[in-house]
Order: C-alpha cells, then sequence, then structure tokens
C-alpha cells in the first residue's frame, strides 16, 4: 500500500478524485489533500508519501515551485502533476524537474486510475531490479576498479608515502590536484532481508545504486571498505553531494533498510582520506544520535564542536573512535568498543607494567575529554577516574573492562548532555532570530539555517527534535499569535496587519488566519470587539 498526497487548490476536484477512484483496490491509501503548495509543503515534511499528485495553477505557491521544493525533501518519491493549461513551458519545467507524469485536464477516474498504476508498476520494478541477486551475482569489478579500490584503501589506511599517491594518481588518471570530501555509507538496519547471506547482496545492491545515480554527474569513485560503502566525490559541488548522498539514502530506505550517511570536511589531497574517513564517521554517528531513522546525509562542518587535545595522527585512530562514540554512540557500541581495546591489549599478554600503562592511557583519554567539557560534572568525573585508577591496576583482564566500560558510559552522559545544550543552544538562536525577524516576508528554513550556517535537512531535524514542531508550523503559529494581537489592540486594516507579521498576499494571510482560528481576521476583531463590550 502506498500513501498519496493529492494537491488542488479546488475542493470539487480534490474531492471527485478522493471519492471516485477505488484507492484500496489498487494498492494506495486514502490520498491526504492539500488546497496549495505551502500547505502541501508542510504535509510532506511530516508524511513523506510516496507519489504526489499535483495541479499547476494553484495560490500562494503553484505546482512546479511546490515540485522544486519537495524533490530536496523527498527525493524518493514519484511526482504527477495535471493541469488545464498546454503550455510548452510547463510540460518542459516539469520534465527537468524529473515529474513522473503530466496530465492535461480534463482527465477521467480511469485515466488517473491508469496513470497511478503505471507509476506504481514502475516503482515495482524498480525495486525489484535493485534486489535482484541473479544480476548482482553476475556483476564483476574490472581488474583495474579492483586495483584502484585497493590503493584508496590503502589511503584510508594512511599505508601511503606523498610520492606514491601521486605516482598512483597518474595511473588510475586521476587528476594530480584532488579536491574532494569523503562519503561514508552504513547500515543501521535490515528490515525486508533476514538471512544473513541475502546482506553481501543487498550490499552489492547498495554500491549498484550509488554508482548508477552518481554516474549522472561523475565518473564514480565507489568501493566498500569493511561493511561499509565510501565515495569520493571529485567534481562535484557540495549542494549536489549532499543532493545525491540523500537521494542514495532515501532509495535504499525505500527498499526496506535503514542507511545513513556521513559527509567530511573538503580535503586537498588523497594523502589525507585518513582524516577525512575519521570525520565522515563522526558524523555518522551523530547523525545516529539525533535521530536513529535519519536519512539525510550528515555533514562534518554542521557538528557542534567541542575542542580536543587528542591529534590525528596515524596512532590515533583507536582513540578518535572511541570519542567517537562517547559522543555520539549508545550503551551497546560503547561497550563494544571498549571490549575490542581490552581484548587487544589481553592478546600482548602485557606485564603488570605495560597493563598500568595501556589503562593510564585510556583514563587519560576519558579525563582529556572531561576537562575539555567544563562542567562540573566532568570536573567529578576526573576526581573519580584519578580516585579509582590505582586500585583498578591489579583485577583481572575481565573485571578491569568492565570499571572502563562503566567509566566510559557516564562519561559519554556527560559528552552527550553537552552536545544536546549545544544543539539546543543553535536552535534557541534560531527562534530569537524568528522572535526578531518573524514579519520578514522571506524567511524561511533555508535562510534561517543559512543564517546559523547548518545544513538545511539538519536544521529541520534539530528543529523539529528541540520544539516538537516544523519550522512552518512554528513560524505561522508565531505569526497568526502578532495578527491577534494586532486585531485586538489596533485599527489597522486587514492587509497591513499581513504586511506586518510577514505576508505579503493579504487573501492568503486571510487563508492561513482562518485556518489556524476558525474565524476570518475581519470576523475575529468583531468577536472580539462585542466581548470586550460584555
Amino acid at each position: 500500500m502506498l500513501n498519496i498526497l493529492l494537491v488542488d487548490d479546488e475542493e470539487e476536484i480534490r474531492e471527485g478524485m478522493a471519492r471516485r477512484i477505488p484507492w484500496q483496490q489498487l494498492g494506495f491509501f486514502k490520498p491526504i489533500t492539500a488546497e496549495n503548495g505551502i500547505e502541501a509543503l508542510e504535509l510532506a515534511e511530516k508524511l513523506r508519501p510516496d507519489i504526489i499528485i499535483t495541479d499547476i495553477q494553484m495560490p500562494f505557491m503553484d505546482g512546479l515551485e511546490f515540485i522544486e521544493q519537495a524533490t530536496k525533501l523527498l527525493p524518493a518519491s514519484k511526482f504527477l502533476v495535471f493541469s488545464g493549461y498546454d503550455h510548452f513551458e510547463y510540460a518542459q519545467k516539469a520534465v527537468s524537474l524529473k515529474v513522473d507524469k503530466y496530465l492535461l485536464k480534463p482527465f477521467s477516474a480511469d485515466d488517473l486510475a491508469k496513470v497511478l498504476c503505471e507509476i506504481k508498476e514502475k516503482m515495482q520494478e524498480e525495486k525489484a531490479e535493485r534486489l535482484n541477486t541473479q544480476r548482482l551475482q553476475k556483476r564483476f569489478e574490472e581488474n583495474i576498479s579492483i586495483f584502484r579500490d585497493n590503493f584508496f584503501i590503502s589511503c584510508l589506511n594512511g599505508l601511503n608515502e606523498t610520492e606514491r599517491v601521486l605516482q598512483q594518481q597518474r595511473d588510475f588518471n586521476l587528476p594530480e590536484k584532488i579536491s574532494c570530501r569523503l562519503v561514508l555509507f552504513e547500515f543501521r538496519g535490515n528490515y525486508e532481508l533476514t538471512e544473513a547471506s541475502d546482506r553481501p547482496f543487498l550490499s552489492l545492491a547498495v554500491k549498484d545504486i550509488a554508482i548508477e545515480q552518481i554516474r549522472v554527474f561523475e565518473e564514480p569513485l565507489v568501493f566498500s571498505y569493511g561493511e561499509n560503502l565510501v565515495w569520493l566525490p571529485i567534481s562535484v559541488t557540495d549542494e549536489q553531494i549532499t543532493q545525491i548522498t540523500n537521494e542514495i539514502c532515501a532509495t535504499i530506505t525505500s527498499l526496506g533498510s535503514l542507511i545513513l550517511a556521513g559527509i567530511s570536511k573538503r580535503h586537498l589531497a588523497l594523502i589525507e582520506l585518513k582524516n577525512a574517513y575519521i570525520e565522515a564517521q563522526s558524523a555518522l554517528d551523530f547523525s545516529s544520535h539525533l535521530d536513529q531513522r535519519t536519512t539525510f546525509a550528515m555533514i562534518a562542518d554542521d557538528i557542534p564542536h567541542h575542542g580536543s587535545s587528542i591529534s590525528l595522527n596515524a596512532s590515533d585512530v583507536e582513540v578518535r573512535r572511541l570519542v567517537n562514540v562517547l559522543k555520539y554512540g549508545d550503551v551497546e557500541k560503547i561497550s563494544m568498543c571498549a571490549k575490542e581495546l581490552f581484548q587487544q591489549a589481553q592478546k600482548q599478554n602485557l606485564n603488570r607494567f605495560e597493563y598500568t600503562a595501556f589503562l593510564s592511557e585510556w583514563v587519560g583519554v576519558l579525563s582529556r575529554n572531561c576537562l575539555l567539557n567544563e562542567t562540573s560534572e566532568g570536573e567529578t568525573m576526573i576526581f573519580r577516574l584519578s580516585r579509582e585508577m590505582e586500585s583498578k591496576v591489579g583485577l583481572p583482564f575481565e573485571e578491569g573492562c568492565r570499571w572502563f566500560i562503566d567509566c566510559c558510559c557516564q562519561v559519554s552522559k556527560i559528552l552527550q548532555k553537552d552536545i544536546h545544550q549545544s544543539s539546543k543552544g543553535q536552535i534557541m538562536q534560531g527562534l530569537h532570530y524568528i522572535a526578531e525577524n518573524f514579519n520578514d516576508p522571506d524567511l524561511t528554513a533555508d535562510s534561517l539555517s543559512h543564517y546559523l550556517h547548518l545544513n538545511p535537512a539538519y536544521f529541520s531535524v534539530l528543529f523539529k527534535k528541540h520544539t516538537g514542531k516544523t519550522f512552518v508550523s512554528y513560524l505561522t503559529e508565531k505569526r497568526v499569535k502578532e495578527a491577534k494581537e494586532l486585531l485586538e489592540n489596533s485599527d489597522d486594516k486587514t492587509y497591513i496587519i499581513a504586511e506586518k507579521v510577514g505576508y505579503t498576499e493579504s487573501n492568503y494571510f486571510s487563508y492561513v488566519f482562518k485556518k489556524a482560528t476558525g474565524h476570518s481576521p475581519t470576523r475575529y476583531r468583531k468577536l472580539y470587539t462585542s466581548e470586550e463590550s460584555l
């Protein structure tokens, strides 16, 4: 069963479509409806429909502008456009926006049902094709691709000298001067393919989907690294990187599997890939910390920064991994990471002095991050670590490991609370900005996220996490509240009040106000005045 959003400003058409199409029989839920593009955009963000049916000519925001904004939020959704105008420029614009079908009015219920079934069949074929394990089994990388992937993996591990890297760049026909980010994809759940034997084929499917979507923009440099997938975008813009990555995540999620992505900062040489990988992993872990079902790409630049005395030398990979898990991981990931550290130490048969040094080093990592936290809780934890450290050295490995895991979990609570406060501070700054600028008609989620130096998708999730509302809902409530005050305490005309609260069109202001209060502005003022006289 697929979800549908139906958008048209004429109630008769909306209700007619909703009534005359046998939705359930065709495999669809009854559509959610909206009467203009602005309302539809808000519903699309909340409900994430599979198919969106929209008219072009609508007040306040037309169908094509709505589609242009909706595709940024819903890259995997399908769009069906209908219009009573046979204008070439409309069709041309629709094609450029990758609209799936374009219908001219008038059309019958049978015509619409037929088109919807075609779209659904296309979606099913796409899904079947991507999960066709027989086709995936027949895919073999060219030898040159295998060598190239091994080269990239050695760069990620920091195993190459600068001269060697430059030589191999020439061997693989890569630009001598490379400016790139690193995109890391990681599975966080598999809801349809439950057999362990299916997982490798799903990994191939993900790689196949990524290559297919990236190839539209550039030659895809995509390779597997452990159970993760890595993409090195070379010639695309930062905006395109985010767009493509979001589309890949949305596509995989539509197949029944949750996949997250992290994007590193920009680096100017392949020799820096190791640092880029750590940044991408940190971004990916942070997106998981923010929301376990987040599907947009998290960018390293957007992560709240908390200083660290830990450098990014070759020997610090395990240290940074633990720090990332402390900041963004859950108890299970923290325990797993700490156990791996102790298991590696145990294999080395350390004597008492070596074990003391090992434990001191990792307790030092915890203490340094508590120190950077600059809170009373951090200071208390540092005191506890220093007080208990000496007595734990004589414990067996297993007991020492349990104590260290407990310390890690306590430090993690302190660090994650700090990060939460930091992100909350960013949103509080945004709310203050809204309070000061709600009357600006150009105030949008994009403009506010740009002001806060945040990725728009990250801002959207963060805003809803801290306020419980979408940006549009919050701004609308603020404007309506201010309008009520003006209607109650001034003699301003409705169109003047509309301008004062951020609406350039008085008709749209009246529409929004009535939807929020149940009364038109004029009616509201009369009711308030009559109550006052009583």
